[in-house]
């Protein structure tokens, strides 16, 4: 049995969603780790690891994967809802908000 060192998700239980609540506010990932201490090195190897395809797919890293998953695509969503909301008065915004969705386009 391996007796090293405790995964972070196990041995912190709030890890996750204290890592969510930062890339929901629309943190990078980088800020994220930062902000709650685990590294971003650690952070890419769970979600590797939660990876269904991946050759070493542990789900213990599953709720991790799906929750980080989550979260960024809400902070894009809200972010997008923003600029969208913005562009009816700025066209900078709508300029912005077209590179964002057709960048090949414009």
């Amino acid at each position: 049995m391996n007796k090293g060192r405790k995964l972070a998700i196990v041995s912190q239980p709030k890890l996750i969603e204290r890592i969510c609540e930062q890339l929901r506010l629309g943190c990078s990932v980088r800020t994220a780790c930062e902000a709650t201490g685990l590294s971003q090195s650690t952070f890419f190897d769970y979600l590797r690891r939660g990876d269904l395809e991946a050759a070493d797919h542990d789900p213990r890293f599953l709720e991790f994967s799906e929750s980080v998953g989550q979260a960024r695509g809400e902070a894009k969503a809200r972010l997008i809802g923003i600029l969208n909301a913005a562009a009816t008065h700025d066209w900078r915004a709508a300029i912005a908000l077209l590179k964002i969705l057709s960048p090949a386009e414009y």
